[in-house]
């Protein structure tokens, strides 16, 4: 009797996991652990937290960007690298889904800027070198070069 009691139990608890999993799960554990889902703009893999991306993992876009690193929350949050489909990348800190912090931004031609970002733009201390190898080595804010 203690076993079919057991059984049922544990019948119960696998239904209510089943049954909070997001739909758009396609396999692994996409609740608390390592798994797959997809989306209108791309898929991700990687690890879930109470059913949202958090941890390491992977989101490729339908037109061909990727971005692979740290996720809190659903969103792009810590240490990681977006690649766009045309050849240019990013690979540095997020916050919020968005650039911010010190990073590394590529273009395809081979025109490269390090330095400080926020909010997604270009801002503190950062050195843009392009492909010719003219620098612009000072201070830029929201996204403009303003001094050495």
């Amino acid at each position: 009797m203690k076993i079919i009691k057991y059984l049922i139990l544990m019948l119960f608890i696998f239904s209510l996991s089943c049954a909070s999993a997001p739909k758009n799960c396609k396999e692994g554990d996409c609740n608390n652990g390592v798994g797959t889902t997809i989306h209108e703009n791309g898929s991700y893999k990687g690890n879930f937290k109470n059913s949202t991306r958090e941890g390491l993992g992977e989101y490729t876009f339908n037109n061909g960007d990727t971005y692979r690193g740290n996720y809190k929350n659903n969103l792009r949050n810590g240490e990681g690298e977006y690649k766009w489909k045309n050849g240019d990348s990013y690979r540095g800190n997020w916050v919020d889904g968005k650039r911010n912090g010190f990073g590394i931004y590529t273009w395809s031609d081979g025109t490269r800027y390090e330095g400080e970002w926020k909010d997604d733009a270009r801002h503190g201390k950062g050195k843009l070198i392009l492909k010719d190898g003219t620098t612009f080595d000072g201070m830029w804010e929201n996204d403009a070069y303003i001094r050495k």
